[in-house]
């Protein structure tokens, strides 16, 4: 996997210069600078060209209603700041670079690349924000709201939503981490490796390895094969026993 930065630059300059045999890439206001050897890219950013809002081509107020979490408003300042906006930017596409993500990749490159900054960005970095400081309910409400606002998920937003579920020490939302992660397979989504290993994670930490069987074959029922070197990659340096456990719930070993 590519590992990325942002490199901020001042108004008016292009960023879009080669660095010896290094190629640039294009995707919308930034320029990529990739080091292919150390597989390591660069983003290079014009912030002069940033649209002022991810989600909006005017700036609006952000409203808050009953459901919402009462900080919504300062949660959404921080996530819109030119840094949160391409820091979320950089996190969602190179996870949606992984296998079995690349049609949503072209898309969201797509996007960019016209100048519009996907809406499903700034919620998701939201949804991140709230699950960094616990607050496992707010990040459901951030994503009902995202949802109620007519915009689609894509597999980071449920990589966010299913693993903030899943590590809530509240075994109650270990339910909807399962709804979630079969809600993927159900609008065509390949299942995330992290959402997933996450899930299977939680069943071995709270030892119901019979109902982790059980939701496996649920999934293999839709069509869900887990890629045990993918796994291992996720598990990688947890060499404790959980990390068996969910080696043995998933792969019988």
């Amino acid at each position: 996997m590519m590992k990325f930065k942002v490199d901020f630059t001042r108004a008016g300059s292009s960023g879009g210069k080669n660095d010896g045999d290094k190629p640039i890439l294009t995707l919308g206001t930034a320029k990529l600078k990739v080091d292919e050897e150390n597989k390591t890219a660069t983003f290079i950013v014009d912030k002069s060209k940033l649209p002022a809002r991810p989600y909006s081509s005017e700036p609006e107020p952000i409203t808050v209603g009953p459901e919402d979490p009462t900080d919504l408003r300062q949660v959404f300042q921080k996530v819109e700041t030119t840094e949160g906006i391409i820091n979320n930017v950089v996190k969602m596409f190179d996870a949606l670079l992984a296998k079995g993500h690349e049609r949503e990749a072209a898309e969201m490159h797509a996007q960019i690349d016209q100048g519009l900054m996907p809406e499903v960005v700034t919620y998701t970095g939201v949804m991140e924000e709230y699950a960094g400081a616990g607050k496992t309910v707010d990040v459901l409400k951030v994503y009902q709201r995202m949802l109620d606002y007519g915009i689609n998920p894509n597999s980071y937003t449920y990589r966010v939503l299913i693993k903030a579920l899943a590590e809530d020490p509240d075994s109650k939302f270990l339910e909807d981490a399962k709804k979630y992660l079969m809600e993927m397979t159900d609008v065509c989504l390949r299942p995330d490796v992290v959402a997933y290993t996450a899930v299977f994670k939680a069943f071995a930490r709270r030892e119901k390895a019979a109902e982790g069987r059980r939701f496996l074959e649920e999934m293999k029922g839709k069509g869900f094969v887990a890629e045990e070197k993918e796994v291992r990659e996720v598990l990688k340096g947890r060499r404790g026993r959980l990390a068996k456990k969910v080696i043995n719930l998933l792969f019988g070993k």
